[in-house]
């Protein structure tokens, strides 16, 4: 291993020596190398085996690669323990070789003992008239563990899904279920609008945001509200407003077509609670024409009342 002169001292007996001298360090280091590389085992196992860190292994194969011999000079000398260790790997790798040679040539000697046997049997079967059998194929010779091909890594296979994994999905899935249909009811919930009415006032409730449960929005004390209109349980945002700005509108032209002189402040009363709910740009519009009239109105009294004054100032 390395030089001739280092390889006779390693069949014989081990040195001893407490420090290897300058040149023979590097013989050393790289009859580990060697040792290493040629060993039938892998490297981690084999560094294992000599006590070396992998990191001292790979940073002595750089240097001999970029300086050669020269390059495994430096750094901390090689120890007797792991001096000794590779020549005991060395010998116990020899021991499996020269075994495996012996059982190659046992098998040899066997299959010829074999084929003497068998030709004498043809030759036996030959005189006594019978055909010869055919030809039968030579048996192997079984391979060697050292020829063997490494076994191919098992393939991956993935741990099966348990049973509580399958239940906590399953929960999940429930729960997210439950909170969307919350969610949809709620919504529904929400846009729903109704009256309740009795002697002295109707109210109008509002649905909230819960799959159950009202709130009261707004309170009438005129019963005549629902006047005329169709009863339901529950009733749209747009018709339920529709309803009472109608109502407003209704009651503000009722003050103006009364033959008396027109309570004009009630009737722009009645026309802003109807704005409040009315919900389209057209309603809104209705609105305001209404109200410039009562306007238009207020400044024809005003003018009609300075003029009958006759002075000159109210001119």
């Amino acid at each position: 291993m390395g030089q001739k002169g280092s390889s006779k001292s390693r069949g014989k007996n081990p040195p001893k020596s407490p420090a290897a001298g300058p040149g023979e360090e590097s013989t050393r280091k790289k009859a580990i190398l060697d040792g290493v590389k040629r060993s039938s085992a892998s490297v981690k196992a084999t560094l294992q085996e000599l006590g070396l860190p992998q990191s001292t292994y790979y940073k002595w194969q750089k240097r001999y690669k970029s300086k050669g011999l020269d390059g495994l000079q430096a750094g901390n000398p090689v120890s007797d323990d792991v001096w000794q260790r590779l020549i005991d790997l060395e010998k116990k790798e020899k021991g499996l070789l020269d075994q495996s040679k012996l059982s190659a040539e046992e098998t040899q000697i066997m299959t010829s003992e074999q084929d003497q046997e068998r030709i004498k049997k043809l030759l036996f079967k030959s005189f006594d008239g019978e055909a010869p059998p055919e030809k039968e194929a030579t048996p192997r010779a079984p391979e060697t563990k050292a020829a063997e091909e490494p076994p191919s890594p098992p393939s991956y296979t993935p741990p099966p899904e348990e049973p509580t994994d399958k239940t906590f999905k399953y929960a999940v899935g429930a729960l997210a279920c439950v909170i969307a249909i919350l969610i949809m009811a709620s919504l529904s919930n929400s846009n729903k609008f109704a009256f309740k009415q009795n002697d002295q006032m109707v109210e109008l409730w509002r649905g909230r945001f819960a799959p159950m449960g009202w709130t009261c929005m707004a309170s009438f004390s005129d019963p005549k509200v629902l006047t005329g209109v169709q009863q339901k349980k529950a009733y749209s945002k747009k018709q339920a407003f529709g309803i009472l700005s109608d109502y407003f509108i209704n009651r503000a032209d009722e003050i103006l077509k009364t033959g008396e002189t027109p309570d004009l402040k009630a009737a722009k009363s009645y026309l802003g609670h109807a704005s409040k709910y009315a919900l389209t740009d057209a309603r809104q519009q209705e609105i305001r024409i209404r109200l410039n009239r009562m306007n238009f109105l207020v400044l024809l009294g005003k003018g009609e009342l300075a003029r009958s004054k006759g002075t000159v100032p109210d001119f």
